[in-house]
């Protein structure tokens, strides 16, 4: 799974290649919306549409097109990751998976230069998702997470306000921030999230 951040930078690269299909700022809140079930009971599947690919990725309406976005960008980044070993290829932790999500969130953030524009969405809630998760309070809390954290580029503060919200340990919040640290200074790292990176530019050309 990619994190918020990468989310955001992902689907607006994925504009690039849905063009006019796309005209409502609800892609966004779609895009952003899957993940949800992070400070919750609320099971994964309804909110991940499978199977996606790129020539199904149009959904209904900009909203549903953002969420099979989402699914998208998840489903070629595990893939990716998978056949390429890429977390054989760093020192084991039983943190890992997510601590690179993080880690891809605070190297991704300067990559999109109007997270107000985002913020601003997030102000609204889309009727589709009030239609598959029914407790709007659920929802104001999701866009109030991702409203703080797109605020700045992410920190160890602003990461452990962010794991809080999503009800992880104190002790496991320490430790998840000591491996992105050590993320941050492995030159492999960066090579293989950079190498991602450049997969996602090849299949979208």
């Amino acid at each position: 799974m990619a994190g918020e951040i990468a989310h955001t930078i992902y689907a607006a690269r994925l504009l690039t290649h849905i063009g006019d299909e796309v005209s409502d700022p609800s892609y966004w809140i779609g895009a952003l919306f899957p993940d949800i079930y992070r400070i919750g009971r609320t099971s994964r599947y309804p909110t991940h549409p499978r199977p996606v690919s790129l020539s199904t990725i149009v959904g209904k309406n900009d909203f549903v097109t953002g969420m099979r976005t989402h699914s998208w960008i998840d489903d070629t980044r595990e893939k990716y990751f998978r056949e390429h070993n890429s977390f054989e290829k760093l020192s084991w932790h039983p943190l890992l998976p997510f601590a690179f999500e993080l880690f891809e969130d605070e190297v991704l953030y300067d990559f999109y230069a109007d997270w107000g524009h985002i913020i601003r969405i997030l102000s609204t809630i889309h009727s589709d998702e009030e239609r598959i998760i029914h407790n709007r309070p659920h929802i104001q809390a999701w866009h109030a997470l991702l409203t703080n954290y797109f605020r700045a580029a992410p920190n160890d503060t602003s990461r452990r306000i962010f794991m809080e919200k999503l009800q992880i340990p104190s002790l496991i919040i320490q430790e998840v921030n000591e491996v992105v640290a050590d993320l941050r200074t492995s030159n492999v790292a960066k090579e293989i999230l950079m190498e991602y990176i450049r997969s996602i530019e090849h299949i979208l050309i």
